[in-house]
Formats: structure tokens, sequence, C-alpha cells
């Protein structure tokens, strides 16, 4: 939606927007150890998308090593939303890309996009979760290794608002 270029906005004006939330770009590294471990993570703050908003997440990386199975979970709150387990046995990449939209302050519906056992592939999920948005909760991916020795990378983590009326 263009904008007056003499006029100011308005709150009526970001109804029905997209807007930046949260990126963070820097490479969160692990390796050296198989406990699960939170590559990236945000608080969502309390009555961020209201009863009926809701926000798309994007989070990617890479993978590298050949011993073991490399597993991601997307989280939100204490629910796991969606899981990758790649056991591909040379470098390659992994995403999750999430749209959430609240029914009501607590109860959720999800689409979420995410990469394969390989970078070719993809699958999608419908799923819900149950989380008081008028809380503060936590948007999280977790890697776990299936050998120490391997490497899974976090390159980015982009949230956005989309706020409906």
């Amino acid at each position: 939606m263009p904008f007056s270029t003499t006029g100011s906005v308005v709150s009526t004006d970001l109804d029905n927007m997209l807007r930046g939330l949260y990126r963070d770009n820097s490479d969160s590294v692990l390796t050296g150890t198989v406990a699960e471990t939170t590559l990236k993570s945000v608080s969502i703050a309390a009555n961020t998308i209201g009863a009926t908003g809701g926000f798309h997440v994007l989070i990617t990386g890479t993978i590298s090593g050949t011993a073991g199975i490399k597993t991601f979970k997307l989280k939100f709150g204490a629910t796991i939303l969606a899981t990758i387990a790649d056991s591909g046995g040379t470098t390659s990449d992994w995403y999750f890309d999430a749209w959430c939209f609240n029914t009501a302050s607590g109860a959720q519906r999800w689409f979420i996009q995410r990469n394969g056992n390989d970078s070719i592939t993809s699958s999608y999920d419908y799923t819900t979760s149950a989380e008081d948005t008028t809380a503060n909760k936590t948007l999280a991916v977790t890697g776990q290794l299936g050998a120490a020795g391997d490497t899974v990378t976090a390159t980015m983590m982009d949230v956005f608002v989309a706020q409906i009326t």
C-alpha cells in the first residue's frame, strides 16, 4: 500500500500490513557436542500479534560433516512445531519457513515448510499450538548433532508480524 509523501502514518495505516519484528543474520555455530542446543531464538512480547494476528518466520543455515544425523526443531513456547532430521552425507542447507496465525489469544494455526533430507526436497505441514500469546513466548530453533565432529550453522532468523483486521 503506498503512503502519501506529504502525510503522516496513523494507526489505521498499519492494519493489514506485514512489518519486521526481529532479524539476526549472524552465524550461530554448533559443533563439538551431541546435546540439543538453541541456535537462534527471539522472545515475542505479550500481545504482539493480538487475538487474530500472526507472524512469518524464516530460519536457515548450513550442514557439514558426514558422521551422524543432524536434527533441527522449530519451537514456539513449549510446543515443538516441526523437525528436520538430515542424514545426508554431504554439505547441504536447511530451512524453516513458517506462518502462524492466532484464532484466539491461546490458539494458533501453523503452515510450516522445511527442507527434506537434502537441500533439494521440501515438505510442509499444517499444525496447531495452544500457546497463550498474552504472555511472552519464545520462538526458537534448536540443533542436535548425531556426532560431535559434525557442524551445523544457523545463518539467519527473520520474523515479521502480520496484523490483520
